[in-house]
Order: C-alpha cells, then structure tokens, then sequence
C-alpha cells in the first residue's frame, strides 16, 4: 500500500519506510504539539487572522488520516495568513507560492521520489503560522522574548 497520498505526519513516516509503531509514535507527538500550539494561541486571544490560521494549519498535522485531497483546508489557512494586518515578508510570500504549487502533484512526487510533500506541505504552513504567532507575540510585549519568559503562557 502506497501512503505518497497521506498528508499527516503518520502517512509521511509510513512512506518513508518507518513502522507502524514510528509512526503511531510520531503522530501522536505531533498531534500534542499542534494541540498545545492552538491551545496557547487561542488562550492569548491573539489576533483572529492568526488563531483561525494556526487552528487550520494544525488539523492536517493533528489528524492521522488526512489525505491529498484534504489540502484545500489549507488554502484557507494561507487565505487567513495572509490576511494578517502584520502583512507578510518576501520570504513569506515565496514560501506560499511554493506551497499552493506543490499539492498540484505532490502524491505523484511521493510516489516516484519516497519524499513525504504532503506532510511537508502541512507542516511548512503550520511553521509559517507559528511564524506569525511569535512575531504577533513580541509585537504585543513590546520586547524581545526573554530565555526565562513564557512566550505562550
């Protein structure tokens, strides 16, 4: 059985050719992180285009059965990214192109290289809203995040 159409960190690790302990074990550890990082987003009350992005993003790493066809949640992720009033970098911009360019084929890519796109694709988004939250974070202290601070508490 082919997982190159898997968008979940689970599918990806399959693919790869780890075990199905690997990765239940892996699903499982990204399942919590997305879950603490919505959790701590929405608990800050930040900005309505940064917790409906992170929310967005974060279900496609969250849910171990996720497929191919289930990207189109993410356009809507990149839809709210970018409408953020902080606006995006250059950089920002360049990485959404490539991610709204990849899914055109990404099983096919899977399929021919072993290269998990899918989970890259949905884990690259939810970095970039993770991006936002922290740069939303230090915008609203008004300093530089300290090593002994709590940036999401």
């Amino acid at each position: 059985m082919t997982f190159a159409g898997f968008v979940s960190p689970f599918g990806g690790m399959l693919l790869l050719g780890g075990t199905r302990a690997a990765a239940y074990t892996v699903q499982v550890g990204a399942t919590l992180a997305a879950g603490l990082l919505v959790a701590a987003v929405w608990r800050r009350g930040l900005s309505l285009s940064i917790r409906a992005a992170t929310l967005a993003a974060a279900t496609h790493v969250a849910i171990p059965v996720v497929l191919v066809y289930d990207l189109m949640l993410a356009a809507i992720a990149a839809a709210w990214l970018i409408r953020d009033e902080s606006g995006l970098p250059v950089w920002e911009k360049a990485v959404l192109a490539v991610l709204f360019v990849l899914p055109l084929n990404a099983r096919g890519i899977a399929e021919a290289w072993h290269l998990p796109v899918a989970p890259l694709i949905a884990l690259a988004l939810l970095a970039l809203a993770a991006t936002h939250t922290f740069r939303e974070v230090v915008a609203v202290t008004g300093s530089r995040l300290h090593p002994d601070s709590s940036v999401l508490s």
